[in-house]
């Protein structure tokens, strides 16, 4: 469950993203699990960059992802071949050579 996953990270002070959870977040409309952010997880900045990222749509994400700084979700988001031209803007604009 989304939200117990939330709560189990805010209480041991996880900041890393878990492969599973942005899975669920990709495969999953940004409605069905964004409330949750909201009732849970106020305080956790991941969770409120999980929703910026994956709010605009899956071609949107990955630009999204790289403005953020978010590694790993970069990192799921290339290995899924959910790669845009404008992903390598982004990555680009950022000075972010290393996600080229």
């Amino acid at each position: 469950d989304f939200e117990q996953f939330l709560r189990v990270m805010a209480f041991w002070g996880l900041s890393t993203l878990p492969e599973c959870l942005i899975k669920f977040c990709c495969d999953n409309e940004v409605n069905c699990w964004s409330e949750s952010i909201d009732e849970t997880s106020s305080e956790l900045t991941f969770a409120h960059d999980l929703r910026s990222i994956f709010e605009l749509g899956l071609e949107e994400a990955l630009p999204a992802a790289i403005k953020l700084g978010k590694s790993e979700v970069v990192e799921y988001l290339a290995k899924g071949e959910i790669r845009t031209e404008k992903g390598t803007f982004a990555a680009a604009q950022c000075g972010r050579v290393d996600y080229l």
